[in-house]
């Protein structure tokens, strides 16, 4: 036993190693000509990436090859990019920068605000919480939508008397079929196989997680309702290490904590903007308004070129003085010219002009605060951004090299369409159903009967389904295609029209159908799939010509494979 736990550690630690190492120990695992080698540590971090840790024990030499082929590929398309010159590209530039911002920005975020709310004590007491499971058995009465005193005090004399016959030994499952409105747990005898605990402030798990073994809890008066538990049994869970853990149990608590953190992210932005845009020039402000608004209201296009043509002293007036630039007219032109104003703001007033910009600064004005950080220089932030710039060299040189030439003409069209609207250009059989859902399956039966003896479906839909959503449709799930809805889907395309089928047996519900209408596939017409039809050509030959590309590329360079050590990775 002790052995079988021991192989897992050894093979994880070999695999940190192998990461941990040094690039130059590891062995190549592939050679792209003379000077490239993708090594061995490199092949198993990216491999990590895309499998767990036992899928990637258990990959055939098949399935490495092929990811390591697609590593090689995405490789010569760097060394490409890196011949084209497109490391010195204005818009690869332009994204890298605006996407180490946004690095900035996300770091400045966990320092200012999430590392203030979410404290380390709190992830790891949602790490202690999670290291158990429960097993309860629940009874659940609801609470009346009117809120009326008459029937609350009637759920409450229900769930009080719930209370009072398992506390006298009565077997808590039968209590729960027989009294509980939760119809997803009821027929199991209230049973919750899985209860975990993540919010901390939960009041139902705090007080299921207080109880011992065999325990009964008191009634829990909550918003939904009214609740009592049964512990059958709490377990401890195998966890992964604390240190493995911890990124995701921390985003969970963000996730559970946004309205907290919403409020600190507020004040902070509100800080940052109030240091970094010193001083708004009202007359500024109030002149360019009234130079701007007789075209304030034209496209795009026809505002930028008048504004273009406004006298030189307008363009050079300082709108708003910031800690590190002065923000002038014509900067206010150059950002209309790459960012739409939004359709609310009114630039012929002061007001819209400063809020224009005020949206426009703020990034500015967290970039700053973080580059007071030095959250520029930071080595994560800074080794994502060279993996981005090489993305973004190999999406360029794929469009400005690769694609340059690509057309599509309407002969390719029409041929593209032509040999597969059979199978990609179609609306597919439809079916339209009337529904009756039950949680009964006794009561299932008998409207089922009644149903097919030519009772009035609409009538027992309204009476008894149970699907609220549907049940105000009078229980009309409209047109979907076959292979779509599960058990009704497949039970109703075998139907002919007004036929009745049922009970289906839907977990622990039952569903009764009526066929209601069915539509034929039907071929769409080119022109209503043109556009579809053009996109799928473009993507065919582009893909051909990466291919090609590649192809060629590697016989140029010439490829090798390092099969005996790619054969041994996470052996």
């Amino acid at each position: 036993m002790f052995r079988r736990q021991i192989i897992p550690v050894v093979l994880l630690l070999s695999v940190l190693a192998i990461f941990n190492g040094c690039s130059k120990k590891s062995p190549a695992v592939a050679y792209i000509g003379s000077k490239e080698v993708i090594r061995l540590d490199e092949f198993n971090r990216d491999f990590l990436r895309s499998k767990s840790l036992q899928d990637a024990e258990n990959a055939s030499l098949e399935e490495k090859k092929n990811f390591l082929n697609r590593l090689i590929d995405n490789r010569l398309l760097i060394i490409g990019a890196q011949e084209a010159g497109m490391d010195q590209d204005s818009v690869v530039k332009s994204r890298v920068d605006g996407f180490i911002k946004g690095k900035m920005i996300q770091k400045l975020y966990d320092i200012e605000v999430a590392d203030k709310v979410i404290k380390e004590r709190d992830i790891r007491d949602l790490y202690a919480r999670l290291s158990k499971e429960a097993t309860v058995r629940m009874i659940f009465v609801k609470r009346p939508s009117d809120n009326s005193v008459e029937k609350i005090e009637e759920a409450k004399d229900k769930i009080n008397k719930a209370l009072q016959r398992v506390r006298n030994g009565e077997d808590f499952a039968q209590v729960a079929r027989e009294m509980s409105d939760d119809p997803s747990s009821r027929e199991r005898g209230g049973l919750i196989k899985s209860m975990t605990w993540v919010r901390k402030d939960d009041p139902i798990r705090k007080a299921v997680f207080s109880l011992q073994e065999g325990q009964i809890s008191n009634v829990l008066d909550e918003r939904q309702g009214y609740f009592i538990f049964k512990l059958e049994k709490l377990k401890r869970i195998k966890q992964e290490p604390y240190k493995n853990a911890r990124k995701q149990l921390r985003q969970r608590l963000i996730s559970a904590n946004r309205s907290k953190l919403s409020s600190v992210a507020k004040k902070y932005l509100r800080d940052a903007k109030a240091f970094y845009m010193t001083a708004w020039i009202d007359s500024s402000l109030r002149k360019f308004s009234e130079a701007v608004a007789p075209y304030a209201k034209s496209n795009r296009a026809a505002m930028v070129d008048s504004m273009e043509r406004l006298p030189k002293d307008i363009k050079n007036m300082i709108l708003v003085k910031c800690v590190d630039q002065d923000f002038t007219v014509q900067d206010f032109i150059n950002r209309v010219k790459i960012t739409p104003l939004r359709k609310e703001l009114v630039i012929s007033r002061p007001e819209g002009i400063q809020l224009a910009i005020d949206g426009w600064l703020t990034q500015d004005a967290l970039v700053y605060q973080a580059k007071k950080k030095k959250l520029h220089k930071d080595p994560e932030i800074l080794k994502s951004a060279e993996q981005q710039k090489r993305s973004e060299m190999s999406k360029r040189f794929l469009g400005e090299v690769i694609y340059k030439d690509l057309s599509v003409s309407d002969k390719e069209i029409m041929d593209f369409y032509n040999k597969h609207k059979e199978d990609k250009y179609f609306t597919p059989e439809k079916a339209k159903v009337q529904e009756i859902m039950l949680t009964d399956k006794d009561l299932a039966d008998k409207i089922a009967k009644r149903a097919k003896r030519g009772e009035n479906f609409t009538r027992l839909v309204k009476k008894y389904s149970e699907r609220k959503r549907y049940k105000e449709k009078n229980g009309i799930i409209d047109y979907f295609p076959k292979g779509s809805w599960g058990a009704i889907g497949a039970e109703a395309f075998k139907l002919k029209k007004g036929e009745i089928s049922g009970p289906i047996k839907l977990g622990n519900r039952y569903s009764i159908i009526k066929l209601l209408d069915k539509k034929k596939r039907e071929i769409k017409p080119l022109k209503e799939v043109y556009d579809r039809v053009r996109r799928d050509v473009q993507n065919e030959k582009r893909r051909d010509l990466k291919e090609r590309w590649l192809s060629n590329k590697r016989s140029e360079l010439g490829v090798k494979i390092n099969e005996p050590v790619l054969a041994v990775a996470f052996k």
